[in-house]
């Protein structure tokens, strides 16, 4: 969930400084966008100890683009961070490395049993969740960022919290071991 927002929020604010010229006073509003831009950067490189969030972020179609990440870095050059942009480009380039070897891994798994597959957004799930309002099985990081902006069952617009959700370890740990048999092919 965390990735989600900060990734939004790193869409939300990178142009920050594109739009410099049309406010004339920011102290009055209290309007720091180079600090706000140099916050959420740091919170993308203080996230990324953890493998988890990285693999996470080129998954989140509505917020990531390679544009976006190149976008950052040259506002950050601009703003002489260079030792930031130098950590920032680091984790760039992680990042896209885990959407390359995502996108092999879709294209080597064109035959996922169908009950692996997340119906919202038809990929492989990593952590299967149930939606007790609609029985319908999900990837908890794809129901997480529709709750993020809609507390409701997608698939039938009944009020869903993310405590509702029950967790499908079995399915989780057959999906493990059918990626783990397909990586040995």
């Amino acid at each position: 969930c965390a990735c989600v927002c900060v990734r939004m929020r790193v869409r939300t604010y990178a142009c920050a400084l594109c739009v410099a010229s049309q406010v004339k006073d920011f102290a009055s509003y209290e309007f720091k966008p180079q600090q706000l831009v140099r916050d959420i950067i740091s919170m993308y490189i203080s996230l990324s100890v953890d493998d988890a969030f990285v693999r996470a972020v080129p998954t989140d179609g509505r917020s990531y683009s390679k544009a976006l990440l190149n976008q950052a870095r040259q506002v950050l050059l601009t703003l002489n961070e260079t030792d930031l942009a130098g950590k920032w480009f680091d984790l760039s380039q992680r990042i896209m490395d885990v959407e390359e070897q995502l996108l092999a891994d879709e294209q080597a798994d064109e035959e996922v049993p169908s009950e692996f597959l997340d119906p919202i957004l038809d990929t492989v799930m990593n952590d299967p969740v149930e939606l007790p309002t609609s029985g319908n099985i999900v990837d908890r990081v794809t129901i997480m960022r529709h709750l993020l902006t809609d507390q409701t069952d997608p698939f039938n617009r009944a009020e869903l919290t993310p405590d509702m959700l029950v967790p499908l370890p079995q399915l989780q740990e057959r999906i493990k071991k059918w990626k783990a048999s397909r990586s040995r092919d």
